[in-house]
């Protein structure tokens, strides 16, 4: 098909493009960026999240600009003892990125990176109000893309880029535990490599999309991918729908399965 042809061969130059424009760079590197994903969102949500609690030997001045930079509407005075707890099961199947847990107060987060928000934040809430009545209660997105107002007024937005520029400022105050504070300004610097590549574009990347053809290709491509994304997910569902609640996210990257009865799916398969 000669369509296909020319897929294939805008393909092939985008291809060169990607390698070029990765020779040229000259960003410092993180350990990260050498040997592990913390870009990932289950990572970086790892990583977040025990940064910020008790069990991170220099957790008070990074969760004390945290607050600082997300400002709950009531003061938290007491960190002297701070859990977290991550992928949190709700009562619906969906799992909740972040719970930070104080004496009397709760913070939760849903993380994102690379996926736009498909999640049920108003499960989350109820998860969180039910389990933790007598606590103050905040709701983050972390995230870097623009959102529109949530329809949970309970919720507020916050931009990792924004987070990550308070969390660089932060002096290193404690030599006895430095690992720590590198190992955290790594994690700070290969979060911003992945967010600041989005802000730019090379110009001889920029002279091929200025090309109506190659733009149009391109979008042609995309078009393809997305039904091809969408057809799997048919397929999935087709299989497992019988046994299971299937959700997309990350634009039909990522697929969810919730078993709509664990107890009777296990004897199945036993």
């Amino acid at each position: 098909m000669k369509d296909l042809e020319k897929l294939k061969n805008i393909l092939d130059e985008i291809k060169k493009l990607s390698k070029n424009v990765k020779e040229k760079e000259n960003k410092s590197l993180s350990i990260f960026d050498i040997g592990g994903k913390g870009y990932y969102e289950n990572p970086a949500s790892d990583i977040l999240g025990f940064y910020l609690s008790s069990n991170c030997p220099i957790y008070k001045p990074i969760l004390k600009v945290f607050l600082e930079f997300c400002k709950p509407t009531s003061n938290i005075y007491d960190v002297s003892e701070v859990k977290v707890e991550r992928e949190v099961t709700t009562l619906k199947g969906n799992r909740i990125d972040i719970i930070i847990k104080g004496k009397d107060w709760v913070i939760t987060i849903e993380n994102k990176i690379r996926h736009y928000l498909a999640n049920d934040l108003g499960d989350y809430e109820d998860y969180v109000n039910s389990n933790y009545s007598n606590y103050y209660k905040y709701f983050y997105l972390l995230s870097n893309e623009k959102q529109k107002d949530l329809e949970n007024e309970n919720w507020k937005t916050i931009e990792w880029s924004d987070l990550l520029s308070k969390f660089d400022e932060i002096e290193i105050e404690d030599n006895e535990n430095i690992k720590w504070w590198y190992f955290f300004k790594d994690f700070i610097l290969c979060l911003k490599n992945e967010f600041n590549g989005d802000l730019t574009m090379d110009e001889e990347i920029r002279k091929f999309f200025d090309i109506k053809e190659n733009y149009k290709l391109a979008n042609e491509l995309i078009d393809f991918r997305n039904k091809y994304l969408r057809n799997n997910l048919k397929i999935i569902k087709d299989r497992f729908e019988s046994d299971a609640d299937v959700n997309a996210e990350g634009n039909y990257t990522y697929y969810r399965l919730a078993l709509k009865n664990q107890k009777e799916y296990k004897r199945r398969i036993e």
